[in-house]
Protein backbone atom coordinates (compact mmCIF):
# COMPACT_ATOMS: atom_id res chain seq x y z
CA UNK A 1 0.00 0.00 0.00
CA UNK A 2 1.54 3.58 -1.28
CA UNK A 3 1.38 6.77 1.41
CA UNK A 4 -0.46 9.65 -0.49
CA UNK A 5 2.53 12.37 -1.01
CA UNK A 6 1.98 15.59 0.63
CA UNK A 7 4.34 18.04 1.11
CA UNK A 8 4.67 20.60 3.81
CA UNK A 9 4.56 23.15 0.94
CA UNK A 10 1.69 21.88 -0.60
CA UNK A 11 -0.22 21.60 3.01
CA UNK A 12 0.97 25.36 3.11
CA UNK A 13 -0.63 26.43 -0.44
CA UNK A 14 -4.17 24.64 0.83
CA UNK A 15 -4.08 26.29 4.11
CA UNK A 16 -3.86 29.75 2.49
CA UNK A 17 -6.70 29.30 0.14
CA UNK A 18 -9.27 28.20 3.24
CA UNK A 19 -11.19 31.21 3.63
CA UNK A 20 -12.09 30.82 7.13
CA UNK A 21 -8.36 30.32 8.50
CA UNK A 22 -7.78 33.27 6.49
CA UNK A 23 -9.93 35.52 8.30
CA UNK A 24 -8.14 34.29 12.03
CA UNK A 25 -4.72 33.75 10.91
CA UNK A 26 -2.52 35.89 9.37
CA UNK A 27 0.04 33.62 7.15
CA UNK A 28 3.23 35.79 6.80
CA UNK A 29 4.58 34.82 3.20
CA UNK A 30 7.38 37.02 2.88
CA UNK A 31 9.04 34.85 6.06
CA UNK A 32 10.94 31.61 4.85
CA UNK A 33 8.62 29.99 7.58
CA UNK A 34 5.14 30.50 7.67
CA UNK A 35 3.92 31.76 11.10
CA UNK A 36 0.07 31.90 12.36
CA UNK A 37 -0.04 34.74 14.11
CA UNK A 38 -3.94 36.08 15.28
CA UNK A 39 -5.24 39.43 14.33
CA UNK A 40 -5.50 41.92 17.00
CA UNK A 41 -8.83 42.88 14.69
CA UNK A 42 -10.79 40.60 16.62
CA UNK A 43 -10.35 42.34 19.83
CA UNK A 44 -13.42 43.78 20.65
CA UNK A 45 -15.54 40.68 18.82
CA UNK A 46 -18.45 39.19 20.51
CA UNK A 47 -18.11 35.34 21.13
CA UNK A 48 -20.39 32.43 21.69
CA UNK A 49 -19.76 29.22 23.38
CA UNK A 50 -19.10 26.40 20.69
CA UNK A 51 -18.89 23.29 22.92
CA UNK A 52 -20.94 22.02 26.19
CA UNK A 53 -21.04 23.61 29.60
CA UNK A 54 -18.77 20.54 31.08
CA UNK A 55 -15.86 20.43 28.41
CA UNK A 56 -15.96 24.91 29.07
CA UNK A 57 -15.93 23.84 32.39
CA UNK A 58 -12.71 21.89 32.08
CA UNK A 59 -10.62 24.57 30.09
CA UNK A 60 -12.06 27.84 31.73
CA UNK A 61 -9.05 29.82 33.47
CA UNK A 62 -10.25 32.96 35.71
CA UNK A 63 -7.86 35.83 35.67
CA UNK A 64 -9.61 36.69 39.14
CA UNK A 65 -8.77 34.01 41.84
CA UNK A 66 -12.45 34.42 43.47
CA UNK A 67 -14.08 34.29 40.56
CA UNK A 68 -17.40 31.96 40.45
CA UNK A 69 -16.55 29.77 37.53
CA UNK A 70 -20.24 28.47 37.10
CA UNK A 71 -21.74 32.39 36.64
CA UNK A 72 -18.86 33.21 34.29
CA UNK A 73 -19.83 29.70 32.15
CA UNK A 74 -23.91 31.21 32.73
CA UNK A 75 -23.05 34.23 31.20
CA UNK A 76 -20.65 32.78 28.14
CA UNK A 77 -23.35 30.21 27.65
CA UNK A 78 -26.84 32.68 27.79
CA UNK A 79 -25.53 35.77 26.28
CA UNK A 80 -21.80 35.41 25.30
CA UNK A 81 -18.44 37.19 25.66
CA UNK A 82 -16.24 39.98 24.06
CA UNK A 83 -12.37 39.47 23.35
CA UNK A 84 -10.27 41.41 25.18
CA UNK A 85 -7.07 39.84 24.87
CA UNK A 86 -5.06 37.19 22.90
CA UNK A 87 -2.79 35.46 24.83
CA UNK A 88 -0.93 32.56 22.58
CA UNK A 89 -4.03 29.87 21.53
CA UNK A 90 -5.83 31.25 24.13
CA UNK A 91 -8.44 34.10 23.66
CA UNK A 92 -9.43 36.67 27.15
CA UNK A 93 -13.42 36.84 26.98
CA UNK A 94 -15.21 39.34 29.55
CA UNK A 95 -18.02 38.84 30.27
CA UNK A 96 -20.41 41.03 32.72
CA UNK A 97 -19.03 38.95 36.02
CA UNK A 98 -15.55 38.95 35.00
CA UNK A 99 -12.58 38.37 32.52
CA UNK A 100 -11.42 34.02 31.77
CA UNK A 101 -8.88 32.55 29.38
CA UNK A 102 -10.31 29.73 27.16
CA UNK A 103 -8.62 28.04 24.06
CA UNK A 104 -9.58 29.31 20.79
CA UNK A 105 -11.62 25.99 19.70
CA UNK A 106 -13.88 26.22 22.76
CA UNK A 107 -15.68 29.52 21.28
CA UNK A 108 -17.44 31.05 17.86
CA UNK A 109 -16.04 34.31 17.14
CA UNK A 110 -19.11 36.26 15.42
CA UNK A 111 -17.45 37.95 12.58
CA UNK A 112 -19.47 40.80 10.78
CA UNK A 113 -20.16 40.07 7.08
Amino acid sequence: MRRPNFSMNEFKDWLSKQEDMKKFFDLNEEEEVRVAKPKNKFLGKEVVAKMSRNKLEETIEPQEADADIDQLLDELMETGGVITGINGRNLVIEVESGTFQMPRFCVKIVVDE
